[in-house]
């Protein structure tokens, strides 16, 4: 008998051995932004256990940082979610696989929120080199400070890489100029972005996995830059973390998109724009921080993705980085313990304007006339001091871009309403009542008719 009970000893310590060991995992991986690297993300690896340990979360935290080329001139947002991809898959196959209660989640800086996204959408369109395998695993996405539709400060950067390789001098060289172009406002990798989410299938399979991930995008508005209001967006704040403007970080928007499915019309008007609703309206997180850490350590002037050493050693509600919160809660599936801040007022739209018949020559692309105005008092387009606030060019298919910002005055009123008309000789003249909304932007793609 005593070996019986020996054997069924034995029997239930290994079962026991065996199931400690296969606790559930929590796969976590960290994402830099263009002319970045995984140490910017600081000390948050190590706050992850530590809050593990304070909140008692009965789960094996695997946390990964990915690291990529950002001084590639050759690859783009693209090529680096299948880098992405693949190496989730290697880190997951590492550590012995998964399984149905694992989870998998993403913290994002700036490029690297493209970079996941991407990834995510290609995973779920069931993309073989996607790993669509892993897909029911996918628990949460935190984006801090991601340019989803362009950045202002890119086409700087483009402009001075440019002019240094004419002077033959070496500088700027961890900005790659494929990933430095593709960040742009109205560049051809925003326009990807928004044909994507803008395809019925794909607006179909985000609702599906906004019912399965969490999905938070944290935005930047350095207070200490608060009197340099004058030359961003927004009214109350600096609203802009220095690289990325704040309607930018917000992976929804309003469109109107003339195709197959909508009559082209001399006169457009808010009801016949639509809105996408790819995340929760209280997951949009603007907080008071720089896109990068100008001093790493510091208790008062942050930098959105990293987080400092301080933050060890207590309960994540009494670090002063603010962007910590919203990162704990997500990941570990808390309740909110604090609500996200709505004192913003910045928005932006942006235009692509396709023209019936041949290409237009350079002479009558000088006759494009476009005016715009507000229809409410409370709604302002842009500010005199504010760089680049109107970005226009004309692409390489022969179509003109437009984008431009505004702020709306007031204090309860999340809307404005701004007028566009558009003029051209030989082409029939249309109007637009561009419905804006506060921290979005507003998407047109529109075709003048001869």
């Amino acid at each position: 008998m005593k070996y019986l009970y020996f054997i069924l000893f034995i029997f239930v310590v290994t079962f026991e051995t065996s199931f400690a060991a296969r606790e559930h995992k929590h796969f976590i991986f960290l994402v830099h932004g263009i002319a970045g690297k995984p140490e910017n993300f600081g000390s948050l690896k190590e706050i992850l256990e530590d809050q593990k340990s304070y909140l008692n979360i009965n789960e094996t935290l695997v946390v990964e940082k990915f690291k990529y080329n950002t001084g590639d001139n050759q690859i783009d947002v693209n090529k680096i979610a299948l880098l992405l991809s693949s190496f989730v898959d290697e880190k997951i196959r590492a550590n012995g696989g998964i399984r149905n209660e694992d989870k998998i989640s993403f913290v994002v800086h700036s490029q690297g929120g493209l970079i996941a996204t991407r990834m995510l959408l290609r995973s779920a369109m069931q993309d073989v080199r996607y790993h669509p395998e892993y897909l029911n695993n996918y628990f949460s996405m935190v984006t801090l400070g991601t340019p989803f539709w362009g950045s202002k400060i890119a086409i700087a950067g483009s402009k001075v890489k440019a002019l240094a390789r004419m002077l033959g001098l070496d500088i700027l060289n961890f900005f790659g100029n494929t990933q430095l172009d593709d960040l742009q406002v109205t560049s051809p990798a925003v326009d990807e972005l928004r044909a994507l989410l803008l395809e019925p299938y794909a607006q179909v399979l985000m609702a599906k996995l906004q019912e399965q991930i969490h999905f938070v995008h944290v935005a930047g508005m350095p207070e200490a830059l608060k009197w340099l209001r004058p030359f961003v967006t927004g009214k109350n704040q600096f609203e802009d973390d220095t690289a990325v403007p704040l309607p930018s970080t917000q992976l929804d928007f309003s469109y109107y998109v003339e195709n197959a499915d909508h009559k082209n019309k001399a006169m457009i008007y808010p009801e016949d724009f639509f809105e996408t609703a790819f995340t929760r309206e209280d997951n949009f997180y603007p907080v008071s921080a720089f896109h990068t850490a100008i001093i790493k350590e510091s208790v008062k002037v942050h930098g959105i993705a990293y987080f400092p050493q301080k933050c060890l050693g207590y309960k994540y509600t009494y670090c002063p980085h603010p962007a910590l919160v919203p990162v704990v809660e997500t990941l570990f599936g808390l309740r909110k313990s604090k609500e996200p801040r709505t004192d913003f007022t910045s928005f932006a739209f942006d235009l692509r304007l396709r023209f019936k018949g041949k290409l237009l020559s350079e002479n009558e692309q000088k006759k494009l006339k476009i005016k715009l105005k507000p229809l409410l008092a409370t709604t302002k387009i842009g500010k005199p001091g504010e760089l680049y606030k109107r970005v226009r060019r004309w692409d390489s298919n022969g179509e003109y871009r437009l984008y431009h910002t505004g702020f709306i005055k007031q204090v309860d009123s999340q809307e404005g309403l701004v007028e566009m008309r558009i003029t051209l000789p030989g082409y029939r003249e249309k109007r637009v009542q561009i419905p804006v909304k506060k921290g979005r932007t507003t998407h047109l793609d529109l075709t003048l008719l001869k």
